[in-house]
């Protein structure tokens, strides 16, 4: 049963890889947040320099969050379509994943040196971008609520 051991595993993965979008949407609540903010500063809101420089922090960190946000996405989407292609054997050929590695590098999306990885570290490593997309999505919300209880942002 090793085979179904790798397609749960796989699957597990997948499963939180796909709630990469509810923190993509909480990314972009925060990014635009912080965008009317700069827009409305002279009008209804007084922030200090060290405040403009707390939100356009948040604002590239949005962005970052993007990049991350399509890339565990498109590992989402690589995964899923392994799993639908093997369904029927029930198993992960590393011919497959070979396949995959050599598409991968010709389209200039990983380096030579990574085709030869195992599955869990596969797996391992699509969800350390997940992490990593949450925490710029996190660090956004602890900047917006530090500036918002600081006296560096005051409403007129």
């Amino acid at each position: 049963m090793p085979e179904d051991n790798e397609i749960t595993r796989i699957e597990s993965c997948i499963a939180l890889l796909e709630q990469h979008n509810k923190i993509h949407l909480l990314s972009i609540v925060a990014t635009i947040f912080a965008l009317l903010m700069l827009l409305l500063k002279s009008v209804l809101v007084e922030i200090s320099f060290a405040g403009l420089f707390v939100l356009l922090l948040v604002v590239i960190m949005g962005l970052v969050e993007v990049v991350f946000a399509v890339r565990v996405g498109f590992d989402s989407q690589l995964l899923k379509n392994l799993c639908k292609n093997n369904a029927h054997t029930r198993e992960i050929a590393s011919a497959k994943l070979g396949v995959l590695d050599d598409s991968l590098v010709q389209l200039a999306l990983i380096k030579s040196n990574k085709t030869a990885r195992a599955l869990n570290e596969r797996l391992l490593a699509c969800i350390r971008l997940f992490k990593q997309q949450a925490f710029f999505c996190f660090f956004q919300y602890i900047l917006l609520a530090g500036l918002m209880t600081s006296r560096f942002c005051s409403f007129v």
